[in-house]
């Protein structure tokens, strides 16, 4: 679970019918009219909520960024306001760092049915102004009209109307393209280069791959500590493990190499040493 930061421009709009009159509506044709947002407190509101929000913060100086606009003619109302909210977002991260998330969020009443009040979008509904990010890129991918279920007591087949949004988030992969995956491949190359050096230096071989090894472990802890901490493993994680691995295959072969090769000494000065023998006693 993760928290996604959003500033909102939100735009509601409703018909009161207790502020329609139709005998006006039909000789005159009065143009907005803009209110004090203490209004708000004399007339009905429609209970909206956001179902994964977590906290709602006003961006004010002075006064609080609302606005509110009544039509004369036809009732309608519309409220508009900027709001910074945190929203949480269920993220996996088993292809961390090339993961995609989606996460979607639902506007919804809280206490009236959709016989009682129905929701839509107001023209094209979601769109993002700014989704510029450091580190995802963010795109508004649906918006949808769905019913949902009552939570307590589903004593009647009665659904509350939402609307949904989902916003997806593509992680941008250039960060750790440059401090991890080139690296660790150089880190690779480097000992794969090893085969080059002749078998009769040992302490260069050894050396090279050793200090390889211990390089790529720093940076694995380093890794470690800058990803999501979760309890699977990721996509990083298989990487750096299976580059410690190829470096440890290197150093595995190389010694079994000297190992092999130190028997082969062996054998052929133990032949050397009986062949002596056997010429001193002819």
């Amino acid at each position: 679970m993760e928290i996604l930061t959003l500033d909102l421009d939100l735009v509601i709009e409703w018909v009161d019918g207790f502020l329609f009159d139709p005998i006006s509506a039909i000789t005159t044709r009065q143009p907005d009219i803009t209110l004090s947002p203490l209004f708000l407190k004399k007339i009905w509101r429609p209970d909206i909520y956001i179902d994964e929000i977590v906290k709602v913060k006003r961006t004010s100086l002075m006064n609080k960024p609302l606005k509110l606009k009544f039509n004369p003619s036809n009732g309608l109302v519309s409220y508009t306001t900027r709001l910074t909210v945190q929203l949480s977002c269920d993220m996996l991260y088993f292809y961390y760092p090339a993961d995609t998330h989606r996460c979607e969020f639902t506007f919804r009443s809280y206490s009236y049915f959709s016989k009682d009040m129905e929701l839509s979008w107001l023209g094209s509904g979601v769109y993002l102004q700014d989704p510029y990010d450091p580190n995802f890129d963010l795109q508004v991918e649906s918006i949808d009209h769905i019913k949902l279920p009552q939570t307590f007591r589903n004593l009647t087949n009665d659904t509350y109307d939402g609307l949904r949004f989902t916003i997806l988030a593509r992680r941008k992969l250039s960060f750790h393209l440059v401090q991890t995956y080139l690296p660790s491949i150089f880190f690779i190359v480097i000992t794969w280069l090893c085969f080059l050096v002749p078998a009769r230096m040992v302490e260069a071989r050894i050396g090279i791959c050793m200090t390889t090894l211990l390089t790529l472990t720093s940076m694995f802890a380093s890794v470690r500590e800058s990803t999501p901490i979760v309890s699977y493993v990721k996509a990083i994680d298989t990487w750096m493990v299976f580059c410690i691995f190829f470096v440890f295959l290197t150093l595995l072969e190389f010694s079994i190499f000297v190992w092999l090769r130190g028997r082969r000494e062996d054998a052929e000065e133990k032949k050397l040493q009986h062949q002596r023998k056997v010429c001193k006693s002819h």
